[in-house]
């Protein structure tokens, strides 16, 4: 059992991490330790009436390590250990692996329980819970004497200036634009490497971005010694020593010059003297189209550092403006709250894709039945159509689509729902639509009657029913239950106002994953 007065208390209702007595003695951390320091947690065994203990539940420990200078960070996330339950508490330990101690500095720590299922030969994730950060442990330095490799090597630019002015004063024009270009690539790679950190690191994008500019050309306040250190620095070196080559190269051809003049005795002595001033009119012409070359790279890799910085900035918010009815198919799976903002004061609610809850699915009348089998399909006992109770308002467009129809019996056609009606609220019905999938409300709906194709009774088993908004059939998900609050639900969140003629903005957060491939995108598009 865990040290009780060492944990760290988790409150359900708050999300936050605390600990559990107020003079209680701390854990101490220190840089470089591994597998050798337990954290230990306790929280309620029960949270809305969910049982966080259950063995299918997977419990995480995230971590970022983060250096005092807030210049690097080391990020992963463990399985707890030593799992037990305590009275109507349930208690584990994270074994604090090494990547969470890299720096000295702090370490933040959240905790989230994951369960997954296989839904349809899929796993899916059916639930998730995630507390609030907790960054009130220290990592303290410590003494290392073993190979340290440095971060940055500064004396690393003056080897590389002194490396170009030799070769181009030994004539070596080919190893001088080698070199040149490997020291470019180089650095375009060090740019790569900010931008596949900014992709890892997803939710410090803004200030991420920031840095991928400090590293192109400088000039951002972001990092000590940046306008020394940064590509477009680099450059420009690159360009000085050229130019200082070019005046060495001056200077051969003055002396070839002086040595000519000198040598009319010997015809040999002034041919040789012709040759070497040829050898400097060609290391001339090739540090010249080097300056021209370096100039262009510098301007470019400045003007992607502009292009990508707002890019970056704006990227993981969503913003949404619609009419009663809104639709955000990009939504990330950390839990938050969407910012709402209407015209005129009104009730929102928010659901998932799939707008059809098979629990208010019912039957034509007594002498027909509907029965739920699981979450994804329901049998139909029925002759004409079934009624799915729904509020959507009017001018709401509409589709509805179903995954598999199962009878008793193989018929030809095969058999299909092929028609709908609208109940709207006021009492009136709509006239039937045939063979229309997607439909547009006139009034307010309150049920929606779908048809089959052959109107004998008996039994069909309906699988993966879904009515969505919008104008086109899209992957079948499960029914997600309305949410106290406007929560958004990932991957797509509707929201829907009880309220007509309501004008909505919602803004989000997007999902990662749609993110780094529009980000990708546009960085190909440079």
């Amino acid at each position: 059992m865990s040290d009780v007065n060492t944990r760290l208390v988790i409150n359900p209702v708050t999300r936050t991490i605390a600990p559990k007595y107020r003079n209680q003695k701390a854990v101490y951390v220190a840089k470089g330790d591994h597998n050798s320091v337990l954290i230990n947690f306790e929280m309620p065994r029960y949270v809305d009436g969910y049982d966080m203990s259950a063995e299918e539940n997977i419990i995480h420990i995230h971590y970022a390590n983060i250096k005092d200078n807030f210049c690097n960070v080391s990020r992963g996330f463990s399985d707890a250990v030593n799992v037990e339950i305590e009275k109507d508490n349930i208690i584990f330990s994270w074994l604090v692996p090494n990547t969470a101690t890299r720096y000295a500095g702090v370490v933040s720590i959240g905790v989230t329980f994951e369960r997954y299922e296989n839904v349809n030969g899929k796993t899916e994730e059916v639930y998730s819970w995630s507390t609030a950060p907790y960054g009130k442990t220290t990592v303290w330095d410590s003494l290392d004497n073993t190979a340290e490799v440095t971060e940055r090597e500064y004396d690393y630019l003056v080897k590389t200036c002194n490396a170009i002015v030799s070769l181009a004063l030994e004539g070596k024009i080919s190893e001088v634009e080698t070199t040149i270009d490997n020291k470019l690539s180089e650095a375009e790679a060090e740019i790569n490497q900010t931008v596949e950190y900014v992709r890892i690191h997803s939710e410090t994008v803004e200030e991420k971005a920031l840095e991928a500019e400090s590293w192109c050309s400088g000039d951002t306040g972001t990092r000590v010694g940046e306008d020394t250190d940064n590509a477009l620095y680099y450059c420009n070196k690159a360009l000085e020593c050229a130019r200082n080559s070019e005046a060495s190269a001056n200077a051969s051809e003055a002396s070839a010059n002086a040595s000519e003049a000198s040598a009319n005795a010997s015809a040999e002595s002034a041919e040789s003297a012709r040759l070497s001033a040829r050898d400097v009119d060609v290391i001339k012409n090739d540090t010249w189209q080097y300056r021209v070359e370096a100039e262009q790279y510098a301007q470019q890799a400045k003007e992607n550092a502009e292009t990508i910085n707002p890019i970056y900035s704006n990227a993981l918010k969503g913003k949404v403006t619609g009419t009663d009815v809104v639709r955000l198919d990009d939504v990330s799976s950390l839990r938050h709250d969407i910012n709402i903002t209407t015209d005129i004061e009104t009730s929102i609610k928010s659901y998932g894709k799939n707008l059809c809850d098979l629990a208010k699915v019912t039957a034509r009348n007594t002498d027909e039945s509907v029965t739920q089998k699981d979450n994804v399909s329901f049998e139909w006992d029925g002759t004409f159509y079934f009624e799915v109770e729904i509020s959507l308002p009017a001018g709401t467009t509409f589709t509805y689509s179903w995954g598999e129809l199962i009878c008793d019996y193989v018929m030809d056609p095969p058999l299909r729902l092929n028609s709908v009606s609208m109940v709207y609220s006021d009492g009136t019905i709509s006239n039937i639509t045939s063979n229309t999938y997607t439909l547009k409300a006139e009034k307010n709906i309150q049920k929606i009657r779908i048809y089959k194709s052959v109107s004998d009774k008996f039994k069909v088993t309906v699988k993966n029913l879904q009515i969505e908004v919008g104008n086109a059939q899209t992957e079948f998900e499960v029914f997600k239950p309305y949410i106290n609050g406007v929560v958004a639900i990932s991957p797509t969140t509707t929201l829907i106002a009880d309220t007509s003629g309501v004008q909505i903005t919602a803004e989000y957060n997007r999902d990662i994953n749609n993110v780094i491939a529009k980000l990708e995108q546009a960085i190909a598009n440079l």
